[in-house]
This record gives C-alpha cells, sequence and structure tokens, in this order.
C-alpha cells in the first residue's frame, strides 16, 4: 500500500522539479533529462515491459524541446 503512494508523490515531485527549471530558463534538456529519468524509474519500479504509451505521452510533451535542442546546436 506505501510503494502506492509513494511512487505517484514521487513522480509529482519530479515532474514538478522539471517544470520549475524549464520556467527558471534553464534549457530545455536539463528538464527533458530529469524528468525522462523519473519516467525511466517508475517504469522499473512497477516492471513496465511495454511503455510505448509513456513514450509516447513525453516525446509529445517534450517535442518542441528537441527542435529546440536542434537549433541551438546548429548556432
Amino acid at each position: 500500500m506505501i510503494f502506492f503512494l509513494i511512487v505517484p508523490v514521487w513522480f509529482v515531485i519530479v515532474c514538478a522539479s522539471g517544470v520549475l527549471l524549464f520556467f527558471k530558463r534553464t534549457r530545455w534538456l536539463s528538464a527533458y533529462l530529469i524528468v525522462s529519468s523519473g519516467k525511466d524509474l517508475i517504469n522499473d519500479l512497477l516492471g513496465v515491459a511495454n511503455d510505448n504509451a509513456l513514450d509516447a505521452m513525453y516525446d509529445g510533451a517534450f517535442g518542441k524541446s528537441k527542435i529546440n535542442i536542434a537549433r541551438s546546436e546548429v548556432r
């Protein structure tokens, strides 16, 4: 029971820290790495073998960041 309480709380903290980093004008890449590492940890804890839905959600949420990173690398 405690496991099901800890995982959502930890996930919210990780997502909130990623959002805060973004709003502090930190690069998109930092926020993306923090949130995606949280996603990987949750997948490991829950034993999720097929996480295509999670991958699609994160790619959709951070799709613009990949474009911005690519543009900054070109400069």
